[in-house]
């Protein structure tokens, strides 16, 4: 499908391909109020929604409302500085969010920007990650440990060389 064919009567097609996809996947507005024009199935499980309609309440059917308080100004910077640079108009990041139940998810989130007939949009595939995130983590800090011991036992073996 071309950028350029990209209107509100096509939401309905595009519900049957993505509908179906094992990642969130989301159409939003690029404006100042980022309003959130489409949102498949596993996007609102990953919130822990049971609708579209719990999936709006809970964050405000904006684009921002996704984003952990903390983390907007960070994913927000970082998705502008991307798409003013690439001329693919693509950006990656990862953030916070905040399930309807109060659990704090991990997401990685890979969007491109569109010049579309229904304005400018952004597109984008989102995945939890929480598990990977934490799996990462705690081999960071594993690997500090043993960094440490080491640098003991260095002096040790070296004193005693």
């Amino acid at each position: 499908m071309s950028e350029r064919n990209l209107t509100e009567n096509n939401l309905p097609m595009i519900d049957q391909i993505v509908g179906t996809l094992p990642l969130g996947f989301l159409i939003y507005r690029a404006d100042d109020k980022e309003e959130i024009l489409y949102a498949n199935d596993v996007l609102i499980d990953i919130f822990g929604c049971e609708s579209l309609e719990e999936f709006k309440e809970l964050t405000g059917c904006t684009f921002q409302g996704l984003i952990h308080p903390d983390d907007v100004v960070a994913v927000k910077n970082s998705i502008s500085e991307q798409i003013a640079k690439g001329n693919k108009k693509m950006d990656y990041v990862k953030y916070r969010i905040i399930r309807k139940d109060g659990d704090i998810r991990w997401v990685d989130d890979y969007g491109r920007f569109v010049h579309a007939k229904i304005g400018d949009v952004y597109y984008v595939f989102i995945r939890d990650i929480t598990q990977q995130h934490f799996a990462r983590e705690e081999s960071r800090r594993r690997a500090k440990v043993i960094e440490g011991l080491s640098i003991g036992f260095t002096s040790i073996y070296q004193k005693a060389a």
